[in-house]
Parts: structure tokens; sequence; C-alpha cells
């Protein structure tokens, strides 16, 4: 599936309220740059975006889930609002998982692998995400449950 990143950045500039050139007042980024964004005519696409949403504290995940039309577990969603309603009532699958340890190695690797970013481009959420593995990996040698009853804590803490 090939995605548009450039008509997905159009419609998030409409859905917030945006002209192009308060967008790119607001993100300090050029007239012509915007363009080539819109227009899918830049290299470093992701990059760019990525950037862009950092201003309005938007994860790039739920910028392609809303805007771009890449599916959550199978769902579409239309609006921000709508797709942070799921993810506050969504199910874990930690629980009954034999796989976990491996997923957990497998997500480590991956920060370590992406440390570059962290140090130069992560949000503050995204910071957090990664934190919360850390945690979690060094859960791996407590019983599951015990890792659960911190999940629930956790969630607690952040409402």
């Amino acid at each position: 599936m090939s995605i548009d990143l450039g008509s997905a950045l159009i419609r998030f500039r409409e859905d917030i309220g945006l002209t192009r050139k308060e967008l790119y007042e607001k993100v300090g980024i050029s007239k012509f740059r915007l363009s080539q964004l819109e227009n899918n005519n830049n290299k470093n696409s992701e990059r760019a975006i990525k950037n862009i949403l950092t201003h309005f504290d938007i994860h790039y995940s739920d910028f392609l889930i809303v805007y771009a039309g890449v599916k959550l577990d199978g769902k579409s969603f239309n609006s921000l609002a709508e797709l942070k309603k799921y993810k506050e009532n969504r199910p874990t699958k930690i629980e009954n998982d034999p796989f976990l340890d491996d997923k957990i190695d497998y997500e480590v690797q991956r920060m370590i692998d992406n440390i570059d970013y962290l140090q130069n481009e992560a949000t503050i959420e995204e910071t957090d995400t990664i934190m919360d593995l850390i945690d979690f990996y060094k859960f791996k040698k407590y019983d599951k449950k015990d890792y659960q009853r911190w999940l629930v804590e956790r969630s607690k803490e952040q409402k």
C-alpha cells in the first residue's frame, strides 16, 4: 500500500483549520517546502511531516491512521479524538502471550537501533513510551501479573 503523505498533510492542515501560509509560518518552514510536501515532491517527507506534527503534539502513527487511512486493528478513524477514545478503551494483549519475551527483546533492540532519533527528534510522549518499554524489559525477570498490575497503576497515574 502506497501512502499519499501529501494528501494526508493537506487533510491534516484543513482539519486543524490552518491555511498554507498559517501552517508554514507556525512551524517555521518555507512556503516552497510546504508546497513540496503537499505535492509529494520531497525525498524526506516523513521526517519533515514528523517535525511539523511535533508543533501540534501529534504522533506520526496517529497522523497516518487518521489522515492517510492506515488501519489500526482493522479499523479506520475519522478524527484524532475518535482514535484517542479507541486507544483509551483498547484492551491490552499481554495476558497469556507465549511470545511476550521475544517481543520485548525485539522492541528493546529497536530502541537501541534508534537512539539517534531519541536524542534528536523524539517528542516527550515518544520518549515516555520508550521509557515504558525499558520498564517493561526490567519486569521480564518478574511474574507477568506483576507487570500487568504495574500497567494498571501507570494508566491510573496518567489520567
